[in-house]
């Protein structure tokens, strides 16, 4: 916070930590208020559906307390800056945006690569919510962007563009994987058919390292349509144990299956490899040479793969592979 060490006057009793640090709560020097806890009955502004709101429940679940234990009004930004700086509300739930100074503090939510929603190993990250953010503070035409990870950006026309490509790409997808949702398409099918832009594809600020575009439309899906893939075969499934054990005894011939794996990764169909392979993966006479051919294609994978997810997936379930 360094509009905290210049002697800015407000104080700030909580921040993400734990991935999203775009939005603080500001309170009066003189409030009286040191900790969370300190907000229960006050009254606390904020604009309700934004992040700044899905921050300030998380931080209150953290000590304790619920919504209800205070007092929330529901404020766009200009009207609860002025309702913050005139004392009229205890606190004030926002981005960390300092006016006089047009700077922006502005998190995760510009990291230097491809916006990193729908990440597999993280709780649910709202697309349209990311880009309205985007949107918001590109409107104040800030001076400098202070970014989370990375350089702070401190030219107009950059800041400009990084802040217009990371909102404009994840509204594309949005937009384009509800319209595939509202006409029944699977998740497999919008990922196949939504490209972005050439524009957005080659941008320096969108570089698929570290959440691609995939994890986004699987997060768009989660969030409106949950788990179930409309296959009535996958709502209540038998265990894939049983479901290999079947299609293995169908097949008859584990041979032909190594066989097959391996010729797929001869012509460079890694992926389809690994499918076939895993029927092998288990109680079956050819295990020992399954697991060999499984760790290699993960390998070869992980050194195709310039996104870090893919590539250290891959290389450390190779790892455990061979370590078995």
């Amino acid at each position: 916070m360094q509009g905290l060490s210049a002697g800015m006057p407000f104080s700030s009793i909580g921040l993400v930590s734990d991935g999203v640090r775009l939005n603080s709560i500001l309170v009066s020097p003189n409030s009286g208020i040191k900790t969370i806890k300190d907000l229960k009955g006050k009254t606390v502004a904020l604009a309700k559906g934004t992040t700044s709101h899905v921050f300030l429940v998380k931080v209150l679940a953290k000590n304790g307390l619920k919504e209800k234990d205070l007092k929330i009004v529901n404020l766009p930004l200009p009207e609860a800056h002025s309702a913050f700086q005139g004392g009229k509300v205890d606190a004030w739930a926002t981005i960390v945006y300092i006016p006089e100074d047009r700077v922006v503090y502005i998190g995760d939510f510009i990291i230097w690569t491809f916006p990193n929603v729908g990440n597999p190993n993280k709780v649910l990250r709202y697309a349209r919510e990311w880009y309205e953010t985007l949107d918001r503070v590109l409107s104040w035409q800030p001076r400098i962007i202070a970014p989370g990870h990375g350089p702070s950006l401190t030219e107009p026309e950059i800041i400009h563009k990084a802040l217009r490509d990371t909102s404009d790409a994840l509204r594309f997808l949005e937009e384009q994987t509800v319209i595939h949702i509202n006409k029944g398409s699977s998740e497999e099918t919008a990922i196949l058919n939504i490209r972005l832009p050439e524009h957005l594809e080659q941008s320096p600020f969108l570089r698929q390292v570290c959440g691609p575009r995939e994890f986004v439309i699987r997060g768009i899906y989660r969030r409106y349509t949950g788990w179930y893939n409309g296959n009535p075969t996958h709502l209540a499934p038998a265990p894939q144990e049983q479901v290999r054990q079947a299609v293995l005894d169908l097949i008859g011939d584990e041979d032909k299956i190594l066989a097959k794996a391996g010729d797929l990764q001869a012509k460079g169909e890694l992926q389809l490899a690994l499918h076939i392979v895993d029927l092998l993966i288990g109680d079956s006479g050819k295990s020992d040479e399954a697991y060999t051919l499984k760790a290699n294609l993960l390998l070869e994978l992980a050194d195709r793969s310039q996104n870090l997810f893919y590539h250290n997936y891959y290389k450390g379930s190779a790892k455990q592979l061979i370590q078995r």
